[in-house]
């Protein structure tokens, strides 16, 4: 009898399914396509299967392969083919062309295709509604975006609460806190209040649940789009999102006798004042998002299954995305030797802001927090968590006729290196260093256009400085505006609906954190862990924090 161990079973079970992606991905059909020959490759090497040894090199390097790229190709103005982790190579396309990309038709170019399948939405979506109609950004974008004074109060009320349960409230002695997990902790709280109230914001057993769901989801999404081939993903995905279908349905045993009421009491509101307006106590986003199908959506989007399905969608985005980020921005200040002048800096802008509003966070006061916000910004440029972005996906029938004349045909997945855009000299002056006011200094250049809440900018198509001048002159300075230098957000249409949100709350934290706590400061910052393009900040690194003691 052979005796078979079951790490042996595993690893082999692991390589089949690699090896399979890899030619399931590679092989020309209706859903991609691999990039033209007439495009160069980059980080290829001379050896037996180089484009599945790239792409598996991608996991430990893909940071220094997309840099190497960039350097030779990118900065010529050229687009450049890559490997990665998917198996699924990828035009980068340089930063010139971005403007010329962003204009490209839904139907020509189609960032939706991308998502559904890195997400694997098919298999681990809440509903298929959810998916198929997402009307949740354009509420996101409109209604919570226009209304986020409504939210200030209880956002602010839930920080300071969640801080003091985890941080705590002893004004003697420090506490070692983990940063990942005491602020993916409190920004969950807080997000819980701003999207469905305050009831379930103050339940653990709920935002447990919300948290437990949201790690199933990005689990079973990334092991179905990276490790099943397509043609078994209809056998084996299910099993693999089964995980996520139990953790949501803890989930909606909270969310769903809530939005029942919820329907009825808007419903109500509404058939009273047809123009909705202004009296209800409770616009967080379910508000909104009952209200816009009341008045918008066919009858079956007021099934509470499906709008509790948007919720959790918008729930993944926003504790992942504001936990990592603020993560990287808590160790990027406390961190090195100007550390404490940047702490005193933020503390003494918060402390003057709240002071000309009546001791009361509003969003205007929140708008006025130009060192916070520029250090979030300079964060996101400095420790982004994505090296590629803008990934789109030619889906017209007769293909893509790129700047250059190239010719990609229907299935070419394209993006852009983010990453090593913004670390370039000819972008931004001293790259590689971390400047957290580095925005709010610009600010006061003379002759500086600031524009703070644009989605587009044409920075023109001159020679590489005239581009960089245009650059500089006409990019917004604050952190929700995305320009053709600055990305994390994406550009364009489809930029990211919740990043007003998402930097209201993340400077109303940052604010509260210098005002209320004392931090023992780092001689040097943790290091964050590439996997792949991205970089994760220290998961497991710890602060010392103490409450100030009040005058």
């Amino acid at each position: 009898m052979i005796d078979i161990q079951l790490p042996t079973v595993i690893v082999g079970a692991a390589v089949v399914c690699f090896v399979a992606c890899f030619i399931d991905a590679h092989r020309d059909h209706k859903l991609w396509r691999a990039p033209p020959d007439t495009i160069a490759w980059a980080g290829l090497r001379n050896e037996w299967f180089p484009k599945f040894r790239a792409s598996i090199r991608d996991w430990k390097d893909g940071i220094g392969l997309l840099k190497d790229g960039y350097e030779e190709y990118g900065k010529r103005d050229m687009a450049f083919a890559s490997c990665n982790f998917t198996f699924i190579p990828e035009v980068q396309l340089p930063q010139s062309w971005i403007h010329w990309m962003i204009h490209q038709p839904d139907d020509v170019l189609s960032n939706k295709v991308v998502i559904d399948h890195l997400m694997s939405l098919r298999y681990v979506a809440p509903t298929k509604a959810t998916y198929q109609n997402r009307y949740h950004e354009e509420v996101l974008r409109r209604d919570v975006s226009r209304h986020l004074g409504d939210l200030t109060g209880g956002l602010s009320e839930e920080l300071i609460a969640g801080l003091g349960d985890t941080w705590g409230t002893n004004t003697e002695t420090y506490k070692e806190i983990c940063v990942y997990k005491t602020v993916q902790g409190v920004v969950l709280r807080a997000f819980t209040r701003a999207f469905v109230g305050r009831e379930l914001a103050e339940k653990p057993h709920y935002l447990r649940a919300v948290k437990t769901w949201a790690h199933c989801f990005a689990a079973s999404s990334n092991a179905i789009a990276v490790l099943v081939p397509r043609f078994l993903q209809p056998a084996i995905a299910p099993l693999l999102a089964l995980p996520t279908s139990l953790a949501l349905r803890r989930v909606n045993a909270y969310l769903i006798p809530l939005i029942k009421t919820r329907i009825i009491s808007i419903r109500e509101e509404l058939s009273n004042d047809p123009d909705l307006s202004q009296n209800s106590e409770t616009r967080d986003l379910l508000y909104w998002l009952i209200r816009h199908a009341l008045m918008h959506e066919p009858h079956s989007e007021l099934d509470p299954s499906n709008l509790a399905g948007r919720l959790s969608f918008v729930n993944f985005a926003a504790l992942h995305t504001s936990s990592l980020t603020f993560t990287n921005v808590m160790f990027n200040i406390c961190s090195g030797p100007d550390a404490a002048t940047w702490i005193e800096a933020l503390r003494d802008e918060a402390t003057t802001v709240l002071a000309a509003h009546d001791g009361r966070w509003s969003r205007a006061a929140i708008a006025n927090l130009f060192k916070a916000d520029s250090a979030i910004k300079e964060t996101l440029r400095y420790t982004g968590i994505a090296g590629r972005g803008l990934n789109r996906q030619v889906v017209k029938a007769d293909g893509l006729t790129l700047p250059d004349g190239t010719q990609l045909p229907k299935g070419v997945r394209v993006c852009v290196p983010i990453g090593p855009i913004h670390v370039d000299e000819k972008l931004y002056e001293s790259p590689e260093i971390f400047q957290p006011f580095r925005f709010a200094d610009m600010r006061r250049l003379p002759g500086k256009q600031v524009v703070d809440d644009i989605d587009e900018l044409d920075i023109g198509h001159g020679p590489p400085k005239e581009k960089v001048d245009s650059a500089r002159k006409r990019t917004g300075l604050g952190l929700v505006t995305p320009s053709e230098i600055f990305l994390p957000f994406g550009l364009g249409k489809h930029a990211c609906p919740g990043r007003w949100f998402a930097a209201h709350e993340l400077k109303l934290l940052l604010a509260t954190i210098v005002l209320n706590y004392d931090i023992e400061l780092l001689d040097e910052r943790p290091i964050n862990k590439p996997i792949s393009d991205m970089t994760v900040p220290p998961l497991e690194e710890t602060l010392k924090v103490r409450r100030c003691k009040m005058d």
